[in-house]
């Protein structure tokens, strides 16, 4: 997943959170719209990449 999917992703479920979309269907929303691409028609730039280690930094080697 591409940095600016992942902002995409995030602001377009707290938009659908903000109208009280329920859970699941902003997941079929999302899907719905995905083959779209629309995070590429973003004019912002794209965020920097995750650090190293990512989600699972916390956890003991």
């Amino acid at each position: 997943m591409s940095p600016a999917y992942i902002r995409w992703r995030c602001e377009r479920v707290d938009q659908l959170l903000a109208q009280d979309v329920p859970r699941l269907e902003i997941l079929a929303i999302i899907r719905q719209e995905e083959p779209a691409r629309p995070w590429e028609q973003d004019p912002r730039p794209a965020p920097p990449p995750l650090p190293m280690g990512g989600y699972y930094s916390h956890q003991p080697a």
